[in-house]
């Protein structure tokens, strides 16, 4: 599976991410094949150190890599809102994941113990 971050500035102009990610960049990835979910932040981010340099982001998780590459190859054929994204400064993030479950005890929040098997590479359940 595959991850794809986009990390907004918080020093930037946040109405103008909110109005391209309902407009244009949600739209473009929800029609690409392989797509898993899409998840935006909503009010302000956090982190245990402090303010974080980002106010907004988005999360999409893909089947394969081929599936956001196509995402992307689908966007050059937009250049005047690649170039609004762009103006807009984000980091963008592509990273393959490994699912792991959570193993369930006698409740059903508790993680059972982690070893050195569970980072093997494994399949999505389908």
């Amino acid at each position: 599976m595959f991850e794809v971050l986009f990390l907004f500035p918080r020093d930037g102009d946040l109405g103008a991410v909110d109005q391209l990610l309902a407009q244009r960049l949600i739209p473009q990835i929800t029609s690409g094949a392989g797509l898993r979910s899409v998840r935006v932040s909503h009010d302000a981010i956090m982190s245990p150190g402090g303010p974080p340099p980002y106010g907004r982001v988005l999360e999409a998780s893909f089947d394969t890599l081929a599936d956001v590459m196509a995402v992307v190859e689908e966007s050059k054929r937009h250049p005047a809102e690649r170039e609004r994204l762009a103006n807009l400064r984000p980091l963008v993030l592509l990273f393959e994941v490994t699912e792991r479950r959570a193993r369930t005890a006698a409740r059903r929040n508790r993680v059972g113990a982690f070893s050195p098997g569970d980072m093997e590479r494994k399949e999505p359940d389908r």
